[in-house]
């Protein structure tokens, strides 16, 4: 249903009725899914998902796209609110009182699952992939904050469902133990363990508004196409932005001269992106029937090994 609706998007140019797809698409699939017995929430993510990486990337505006975050950012903070009211009101407090061995136990093995699931998982991950520092490590542990999500599973139990008053409290528990304790934690672990928060300078912030102004134009050009304006208003309106580009552009290159390990990373990023899109074209060659797979095979062998040391060079 995601795809089909990515898909759709593609064919429209109207923020209100793709904002209305979304919402047909959320509920949509989580009945969908309902009625096949199966999970109605993991159903809505994966929708999410396809919807938020494929369908507003290639098939929305970039007007729409701003439109659609603003109404779901809006959105999901009212369902927050009303998720965390509906748990308060079905918990009951000698409940909660009652089942504090129990919310004590479920909060010891929340946390036991993470320090688990991210430790061991990350000790594999590290032996073949970009390698997570120990000291992030320790930050996604103490960041394993539960929420809207895990009361909304909670609250989807039928009222005959077996202990459900306490699996409620023992899940208002949880949330309640993660957002307080550990999200309180999070700003001291973090100086603790001397991870720097990322600081905008004068160059990051050229390089976003060259970046803004770039999708600007992007937009103009879509008008044009569209017949939304005018030959002439476009042109008026494109050489504001040319002008605006060439103030950043020169600003950059200012920043620059300053100091030029600034374009390290991005050069780094390109790199690799230039590379991931040569495998692409080799696989693309293939499925054409342009080459053999035994010499596809190979170059892309070598496209792999050099990507990797790519990587490895980041790191370093």
């Amino acid at each position: 249903m995601g795809y089909l609706f990515s898909k759709a998007t593609e064919r429209i140019d109207d923020p209100q009725i793709e904002i209305t797809l979304t919402t047909v698409l959320a509920y949509g699939s989580y009945l969908v899914a309902q009625a096949l017995h199966l999970s109605g929430v993991i159903a809505t993510v994966s929708a999410g998902l396809m919807i938020g990486n494929l369908g507003a990337r290639v098939g929305m505006s970039a007007r729409t796209r701003i439109a659609l975050w603003s109404f779901w950012e809006y959105f999901s903070f009212v369902i927050n609110s009303l998720v965390f009211l509906l748990i308060g009101l079905q918990v009951r407090i000698g409940t909660l009182l009652h089942a504090w061995h129990a919310t004590l136990l479920a909060i010891g093995t929340v946390v036991l699952g993470r320090i688990l699931s991210v430790y061991g998982l990350l000790s594999i991950n590290n032996l073949f992939a970009t390698k997570v520092p120990l000291r992030w490590q320790h930050i996604l542990v103490g960041g394993g904050i539960r929420g809207a999500l895990s009361l909304a599973l909670a609250l989807s139990l039928s009222s005959t469902f077996p202990y459900r008053e306490q699996i409620l409290a023992m899940t208002f528990g949880v949330v309640a133990f993660t957002i307080v304790v550990q999200g309180l934690a999070i700003r001291p672990l973090v100086s603790a363990l001397g991870i720097a928060t990322a600081q905008d300078g004068d160059y990051e912030r050229a390089r976003i508004h060259q970046i803004a102004i770039s999708s600007v134009q992007s937009e103009l050009e879509g008008l044009l196409r569209s017949q939304a304006i005018s030959a002439p208003a476009y042109e008026q309106l494109r050489h504001e932005l040319d002008a605006r580009l060439g103030q950043v552009q020169a600003e950059i290159a200012e920043l620059y001269g300053k100091d030029e390990s600034r374009i390290l990373p991005e050069i780094q990023m390109a790199r690799m992106k230039l590379r991931a899109a040569e495998k692409s074209s080799i696989e693309q060659a293939v499925y054409d029937g342009l080459i053999s797979r035994q010499t596809a095979a190979k170059m892309i062998e070598n496209a792999d090994r050099e990507l990797d040391n790519l990587g490895n060079h980041g790191e370093s």
